[in-house]
């Protein structure tokens, strides 16, 4: 059966500009876009009670939500925990992706997901491309839209390289260092080559 979408997977380091990327396929080119960040993070909520039991209340807030700065600061420091949230979360996340797939009506279809392969999302996709900039750039951008310090970068960073290290399964890479028009010349070069 022929598939009902064209899927651009866009992967990259926290900072890197992947959810840049994501938006000027849909502003310039009409894509929809799947946040996985955000269905991530529904996800985490809907298992709030099994990931408590794991990780214990200290990851709860006052108002007895998981605060995901404390989880963050538990799992990206130790992988084996990593391992364990990601084997609660995953396989529903892709679950969720997969349906809805199913109910986009547009053709083209952009997945900005940093753990695309972790997850098992580049299955879906017709072309991944990753999104990368200078650690230095990288390191300002997070501190001021996110108010990182520089060991959380370093943390989280590290976790996510051992995710982006499958380059040879990447099809394009922009290079996040400038500014935003040269992104945008590069999405509109990768996409008049490949639709």
């Amino acid at each position: 059966m022929p598939r009902k979408h064209f899927v651009v997977g866009v992967i990259g380091r926290s900072g890197a500009g992947k959810s840049s990327v994501a938006k000027i396929f849909h502003d310039d080119y009409g894509f929809t876009v799947i946040d996985v960040d955000k269905i991530g993070h529904n996800t985490l909520n809907e298992n709030m009670p099994g990931v408590v039991s794991i990780f214990g209340a200290t990851i709860l807030n006052k108002k007895k939500e998981i605060d995901r700065v404390r989880l963050g600061d538990i799992v990206f420091s130790d992988p084996e925990k990593l391992k364990t949230l990601n084997s609660i979360l995953h396989s529903e996340m892709k679950k969720k992706i997969i349906k809805m797939l199913s109910s986009i009506s547009n053709m083209l279809v952009v997945i900005d997901a940093a753990l695309l392969f972790e997850i098992k999302l580049d299955e879906l996709c017709d072309y991944i491309v990753s999104v990368e900039a200078p650690d230095g750039k990288i390191s300002d951008r997070l501190k001021k839209s996110r108010n990182w310090d520089t060991v959380r970068i370093n943390s989280i960073l590290k976790a996510q390289d051992k995710s982006l290290s499958r380059r040879q399964d990447v099809d394009y890479i922009f290079f996040n260092n400038a500014d935003e028009d040269k992104l945008r010349k590069q999405v509109e070069f990768f996409v008049l080559a490949v639709l």
